[in-house]
């Protein structure tokens, strides 16, 4: 027995940027698994790697200068050496 499923555009473009997140995100797990490091550090090792106090990451964090993930518990490691190399 089969069973038709209807979508709306807009449900459709969301299921579809959700995996494409996924697996981005994934790849980039490998990857950096790969590399010996983390894919993302909290805001005491952020702090470490920028010879930088915990409170002074976060003043950079609300100013802009560095971006965090999504739910603003972590920061990419792509955006330390983002800010390192600029």
């Amino acid at each position: 027995m089969s069973e038709i499923i209807v979508l709306t555009r807009e449900q459709y473009f969301a299921d579809l940027r959700q995996v494409a997140k996924q697996a981005a995100d994934q790849a980039l797990a490998q990857f950096t698994a790969s590399q010996g490091r983390p894919a993302s550090v909290n805001k005491s090792r952020a702090a470490a790697l920028l010879g930088k106090s915990k409170s002074t990451v976060t003043k950079m964090i609300d100013q802009g200068r560095i971006r965090t993930t999504t739910d603003g518990m972590s920061i990419p490691m792509t955006e330390i050496d983002r800010y390192l190399n600029a």
